[in-house]
């Protein structure tokens, strides 16, 4: 069985109306003076903070990564660091009528942006193959390891990935940035990348039914055989690199044409497809991995929680 401390009152600064940054806890709030963006956050640092989100919350993170556009390669000089969590709560947690809330969010004006998902919530999810928690453990930059549940869940992935329900996940990405975003002269860069990762991840998933890299570039080698066609993506990502989050940018006739042909040949397979159940067993399966995780069996290689 997982032991913890006794929990501590949550107390972060975060974002509020106006700029201006509060202290919250679980008593109130306090104001707090606004600490600027960091353009680098060292491994160790953020270490730390994920050590002192265990004690506030009284929880065990199984493992944390990078996520967004950092992980995927093409961040900006003033990227937030998007952290994404696993954790998991003492026994009794899990043994209330009354479920408890199951996410963990801290975010604070230095570019620090922590979301994490406890052990249940995040099973259950990857029972459905979420791409966002498969990302989260495939990411290429890696705070927290735990190489024993990640090859379990990799294990289960292998036998039970859900072709269309993964071609759902993305699809709906890029039509999401297409609709609010794409329809106009000057696109944000970031936006153009989001939707064009998210083309080419079904893509990707079409032709070899498993789930994609997380890196693009590894997405854009694989998928995209025209030379010019890659070349024009790669100054696309030149310029995120140096440009400000939000900068936008003419998009080329070329760039343009791939994606809606990426649209088209995407929705036309998934017009043809069904999202298949779980096998029958794959809820117990889940079940008995859910309890050994609680029950102290899959912790991660390093110890690194303070006292």
């Amino acid at each position: 069985m997982v032991e913890h401390k006794a929990a501590q009152s949550p107390n972060y600064p975060i974002k509020v109306n106006g700029g201006l940054l509060h202290s919250f806890s679980v008593a109130g709030s306090t104001p707090a003076r606004c600490p600027k963006r960091k353009s680098i956050m060292e491994k160790e640092e953020i270490l730390q903070r994920l050590a002192q989100i265990e004690r506030d919350y009284d929880v065990r993170v199984l493992f944390a990564a990078e996520t967004g556009s950092r992980a995927w390669g093409f961040s900006s000089p003033d990227s937030d660091w998007d952290i994404r969590f696993v954790y998991v709560h003492p026994l009794d947690w899990y043994l209330k009528v009354e479920p408890g809330r199951d996410v963990i969010e801290v975010m604070t004006d230095d570019g620090f942006d922590a979301s994490g998902w406890d052990i249940k919530k995040a099973l259950g999810l990857f029972r459905k193959t979420n791409l966002t928690f498969i990302e989260w453990i495939k990411s290429p930059i890696v705070y927290i390891d735990n190489l024993k549940l990640k090859k379990r869940l990799f294990s289960l992935l292998r036998k039970n990935f859900n072709v269309t329900g993964g071609m759902y996940h993305y699809y709906h990405i890029a039509e999401a940035q297409n609709i609010r975003y794409l329809e106009r002269k000057g696109v944000e860069l970031k936006r153009y990348l989001y939707y064009l990762r998210a083309l080419l991840a079904c893509k990707w998933i079409m032709c070899r039914r498993t789930p994609p890299p997380v890196p693009f570039r590894e997405l854009v080698d694989e998928m995209v055989t025209p030379c010019n066609l890659r070349e024009e993506i790669y100054h696309i990502l030149e310029l995120k690199s140096r440009s400000k989050e939000h900068d936008s940018e003419k998009i080329s006739g070329l760039l343009e044409g791939c994606g809606r042909n990426l649209q088209i040949i995407t929705s036309s397979w998934l017009s043809d497809s069904k999202v298949k159940p779980p096998r029958r067993d794959y809820d117990m399966i889940l079940d008995k991995l859910l309890a050994d995780i609680i029950h102290g069996h899959y912790m991660p290689e390093s110890n690194f929680m303070l006292t």
